[in-house]
């Protein structure tokens, strides 16, 4: 019986690899503490998180991003993960996101306040567009790229940025408000 169960599982090993290759990373789903979170293990071993299954009812939301979801870092804020969540009222991102991907947390209209983590280099496409509560949004030197339009609709933000940053040059070309940190 022994030999049996060993050999099954060194054809196991042997076939797995072979089928993992060719397929597309599985979205997996996962808990903490009380939110749900849908996401990928992406090839580095780290987490996107790709949605956010948040509240049905109606109520504001909240929610805080772990830093770790099954002992794995989370790194990425995915596709739309956030997007459509009308009563998010606060989210907290953990040091651990390095990039905030394309339509992120596009109509989010009731988040008033957002501070990107100084882990950060990267804000996607339209991140944060249409969040038109969005009054203020905090981001660190860390952040070398974003890309187009990532606060379009969001008419009465000012950007928190450092002076002479990659955020301060983004708010420059894009004709949008921005304050240093000291000045506040």
């Amino acid at each position: 019986m022994r030999k049996y169960l060993l050999l099954i599982l060194a054809v196991l090993l042997f076939i797995c690899p072979a089928v993992a290759e060719d397929t597309e990373p599985e979205a997996i789903t996962s808990t903490f503490p009380t939110r749900f979170f849908r996401y990928l293990i992406l090839e580095d071993g780290t987490i996107e998180i790709i949605d956010y299954i948040g509240r049905t009812d109606g109520r504001e939301e909240a929610p805080i991003v772990p830093d770790e979801l099954d002992y794995l870092s989370v790194t990425k804020i995915g596709k739309g993960a956030f997007s459509g969540h009308e009563n998010m009222i606060a989210v907290l991102l953990p040091d651990s996101v390095i990039r905030i991907g394309e339509e992120a947390f596009m109509d989010c209209t009731s988040l008033p306040y957002i501070r990107i983590p100084e882990s950060t280099s990267e804000i996607e496409t339209r991140a944060f567009a249409n969040c038109v509560a969005l009054k203020s949004i905090t981001i660190p030197d860390s952040v070398t790229w974003m890309g187009e339009d990532v606060f379009r609709g969001c008419d009465s933000l000012t950007v928190i940025a450092g002076r002479d940053s990659y955020a301060e040059q983004y708010c420059r070309d894009n004709k949008l408000n921005y304050t240093y940190p000291d000045e506040l």
